[in-house]
Order: structure tokens, then C-alpha cells, then sequence
């Protein structure tokens, strides 16, 4: 992890304008922000270069057949916590690999296809790893929130959990590919790469935002602004009450990735914060108000290692024939 850096007020105004909308250009952020062209293009080279932001493409796996989102809580020897962490990584279907404190070790984020049954990838993907002695999949039931602004306070819709309005053709296909290649690549750029006009290509990626299926955000590396607290966060709540513990949690700014699961949690969510302090206050002032909760298991992180959302979610495969928009 990265260590905090001195931001001002423009970088983080500018981050956070990033975390909306990653795809607005130097001159819109200009005027937005009431500065320069080139003070605005030199700061977001800054920032990218010194590792504060990245640019990211996100989209609804529903839109492309991931019907199934798992998280996978897994139990190893101490030795081998690091080893099986990486073999984990090498699985493609798996987005996110994460060593906690607590009573997991482990944690791995899976993104399935319809075609694909759960059992047969924890058989095939996980059974071969010899050193898991547990494996507890928590399957996603619904997404409460998702968000990854640490400055913009907004949930996003991409990751969510309705079918899309309308289906992808080949050439949404394509632009996904290129859009997640280069998140902030030029509409002509995007056009020529896809094989359309730049018309095409702005109509077509302006619909994709509309129906909820396309997000192109910044995402700022926590620990650059000075949040080096992520914790997973798991809580058992009251038959009849976890809709609205779920909305209590999704209201509040430090709440980010809220999921209504099955397993050991009847609600499972992450937050980031500045200090242990902040933890502290928030566990033991904050979880007291939510509705319903009878008991919490807080699971701090410790390394991160594997960050790759949305990366290979079948953008490389064409859409069955006959499969175009409605």
C-alpha cells in the first residue's frame, strides 16, 4: 500500500469529481472546477502518476451473464496464508483475494457466468488447493450498495442487482473491451478501436450509463488519503429486519459495499477509515443504531492480494447470434 501524500483542497475537489465521472474531459473539469485547462490535465497526470488514482471501468455482471457474485471465506495453516492467497489470484474467476484478522483468513471474491455452477467451480478451482482446510461460500442475495468513493459519498450502479433493460450486442461488446483498456480514451479513439462513428460510439456508451450498465470512475488508493482502516464488517440481524438494517447501513457515508448473504452473516459490509479510534467509535456508536443487529464481527485487512473488478468478465467473448438490442 501506498503512504499518504500531501493533497490540497483542488486534488481532493478534483478527485471527488472523478469518483462521479470519470470520463468528463480536462476542459469540463476545467470549468467545473474554475481553473486552467492545463493546471487541471497536470494535476490528474500527477495523481496517476504518484499512484493516488486509477481509472476504472465497471460493469453490472448481470449485463453480461455473471449471474452469481461469491464471496469465499477460507480457513488456512498460518504458513501457508500467503501461498494459498496467491493460488487463489491465479483463478480467473476470482476478482479480489484479501487476508483479514479474524476468524477467516482469507477472503476471495468470485464472479460467475449462468453457465457456470457454484459447486463445480469450488470443486475444480478450489478442491485442488490443498492447504484450504475451510471454505465457507457466502452467495450474494442482494446489493445493497456498492460504492468506492472514499470523497464523492456516491453509490454507483454498476455491480448492482436488476437484470439490464436491454440485451449487449457485439458492438457493445466491443466498446466495453476498449473502455476497459483505456477508461478515459477519446470518443474517436473508442469509434476507430470498435469499428463505428464517434456518434455510434457516444450513443452507444451514453446508453450503457443510462440503463446502469456502464460506470467509468476514479478510484483513489485509500491509504494515499489517509484512510488506513478497511475492515469487513459482519452482522447477524433479526429475522424480518435485514431490509432495513441494510438501508440504515447503505445511508451512511462511511458504508460501501452493503450485500444481504447467506453463510455465517446475514449482512456482510466494508468500510474504511482513517484510524483505529475511528473504528472504535464506529463499532461501538454507530453498529448500536442500526435496526435489528444482535451480534457483529469486525475483520480488519491486512494485505491486499489480488484488485482486479470486472477484469476478463467476458468481454473478449461475442454475444451469441441473434443476441443484439432491442
Amino acid at each position: 500500500m501506498g503512504q499518504a501524500v500531501q493533497l490540497d483542497d483542488l486534488d481532493l475537489g478534483l478527485i471527488a469529481e472523478l469518483e462521479r465521472d470519470g470520463r468528463q474531459s480536462v476542459s469540463e473539469l476545467a470549468g467545473r472546477l474554475r481553473l486552467s485547462w492545463s493546471t487541471i490535465a497536470d494535476r490528474i497526470e500527477r495523481l496517476e502518476r504518484d499512484k493516488v488514482i486509477r481509472f476504472l471501468t465497471l460493469v453490472d455482471p448481470l449485463a453480461i451473464g455473471h449471474t452469481k457474485q461469491v464471496l469465499v471465506a477460507i480457513n488456512t495453516p498460518p504458513s501457508q496464508i500467503d501461498a494459498v492467497a496467491r493460488r487463489l489470484a491465479d483463478i480467473r474467476e476470482v476478482y479480489h483475494v484479501s487476508i483479514h484478522t479474524g476468524r477467516f483468513d482469507i477472503f476471495a471474491s468470485v464472479s460467475l457466468p449462468e453457465s457456470v455452477d457454484l459447486w463445480d467451480f469450488v470443486s475444480a478451482s478450489l478442491a485442488p488447493i490443498k492447504d484450504i482446510t475451510r471454505a465457507e461460500t457466502m452467495v450474494s442475495l442482494k446489493v445493497a450498495k456498492f460504492s468506492l468513493s472514499l470523497l464523492a459519498n456516491r453509490c454507483i450502479s454498476a455491480g448492482g442487482s436488476r437484470p439490464p433493460l436491454r440485451g449487449l450486442d457485439e458492438l457493445d461488446h466491443r466498446l466495453l473491451r476498449q473502455l476497459r483498456a483505456g477508461p478515459r480514451s477519446p470518443y474517436t479513439t473508442l469509434a476507430d478501436a470498435a469499428g463505428c462513428s464517434k456518434a455510434t460510439a457516444r450513443r452507444r456508451i451514453e446508453r450503457l450509463v443510462e440503463d446502469q450498465v456502464l460506470q467509468v470512475i476514479a478510484v483513489a488508493d485509500p491509504v494515499r488519503l489517509g484512510y488506513n482502516i478497511r475492515a469487513n464488517i459482519g452482522l447477524g440481524v433479526r429475522p424480518g429486519m435485514i431490509d432495513q438494517a441494510a438501508a440504515t447501513l447503505s445511508a451512511s457515508p462511511e458504508t460501501h459495499h452493503v450485500v444481504i448473504t447467506t453463510g455465517s452473516f446475514d449482512l456482510l459490509f466494508t468500510t474504511f477509515l482513517k484510524t483505529q479510534e475511528d473504528l472504535s467509535r464506529f463499532v461501538r456508536e454507530y453498529l448500536g443504531t442500526v435496526p435489528g443487529v444482535v451480534s457483529h464481527e469486525v475483520m480488519v485487512l491486512m494485505k491486499v492480494t489480488k484488485d482486479n473488478l470486472g477484469a476478463d468478465w467476458g468481454f473478449g467473448a461475442l454475444p451469441p447470434a441473434g443476441s443484439g438490442r432491442k
